[in-house]
């Protein structure tokens, strides 16, 4: 759950670093992520990066950390951006079950990757409902990299917690946080999630 935090490492200026772009969404199942073999079987797993932020958490992979000690809105966790990108990365997958699902794989097993239904807070969240995790194109469909996202949004809100990891949030329509007279918190900067295989 984020809080805005003044002690934060302020990195306003490269906040638009991750450019506006206009993503389109996957229309060929799973198809397109690497590991692709079955139109009804799971890609193999593959990892995602955090991209385009000009932060010191650039080019760094997505991992996990548990709620404790309770669960956060029926969520048991939430994938994060570790500073430490030496710390083993969550393997994620693209499940063709369930109209096409991106899961990864946490200490419960193979789970679904969802946000938080909060606008002003949608992290990715495992163990409860929510907008699925999604995979799209950037401008050309069927070109260049891969990315992630939901509800038609790529772009990210990342930010630096506790000097261990970097929270992630979906900037999407009213994304704005609540009571600040801003768009995004002090220290957030914009960032895209890249599929590497």
């Amino acid at each position: 759950m984020r809080v805005s935090s003044t002690s934060t490492l302020v990195f306003g200026l490269l906040a638009n670093i991750a450019t506006a772009v206009t993503p389109i969404p996957l229309t060929d199942g799973c198809a397109s992520y690497p590991g692709y073999s079955s139109s009804t079987e799971p890609t193999d797993p593959f990892i995602v990066e955090a991209v385009q932020n000009g932060s010191p958490i650039e080019g760094h992979g997505l991992t996990y950390v548990l709620f404790q000690p309770e669960t956060y809105n029926g969520a048991i966790g939430r994938i994060v951006i570790p500073i430490n990108n030496q710390l083993a990365k969550i393997a994620i997958r693209c499940n063709p079950a369930n109209d096409t699902i991106l899961e990864g794989l946490t200490p419960n097993g193979w789970q679904q990757l969802t946000v938080s239904p909060y606008p002003y807070d949608a992290e990715i969240l495992w163990g409860t409902g929510g907008p699925k995790i999604q995979g799209y194109w950037q401008e050309v469909e069927g070109q260049g990299p891969l990315y992630i996202g939901s509800q038609g949004v790529t772009t990210w809100g990342v930010m630096d917690q506790d000097s261990t990891y970097w929270e992630t949030r979906l900037l999407g329509p009213q994304s704005a946080p609540p009571g600040l007279n801003a768009s995004m918190y002090l220290g957030e900067v914009k960032s895209l999630l890249q599929v590497i295989s």
